[in-house]
């Protein structure tokens, strides 16, 4: 009962499909790469493979998204520097 087994008789409760999150290995890979990643003199987390690889796959996406906020800032503000000049 501590794993979901199946489907309750009116389709209620979670099966085995629910168990892991549905990612490919390509993106689960391409998700490390933007973690791991750092750009010479640019910003990031320069998160370890071992410690990318040791969180928790809702912390893992998280950080993703919040990533891609903060390169799309950090281009915008650099836009708006290139126009000042």
């Amino acid at each position: 009962r501590v794993l979901p087994a199946g489907q309750g008789a009116n389709g209620t409760s979670e099966g085995p499909e629910h168990l892991f999150h549905d990612v490919s290995l390509d993106a689960w890979r391409e998700g490390l790469f933007h973690l791991c990643w750092h750009q010479h003199g640019g910003s990031g987390l320069v998160l370890s493979l071992g410690d990318a690889l040791e969180l928790p796959v809702g912390d893992r996406d998280w950080l993703l998204e919040r990533i891609g906020e903060q390169r799309t800032r950090e281009a915008r503000e650099l836009e708006k520097a290139a126009r000042r000049r």
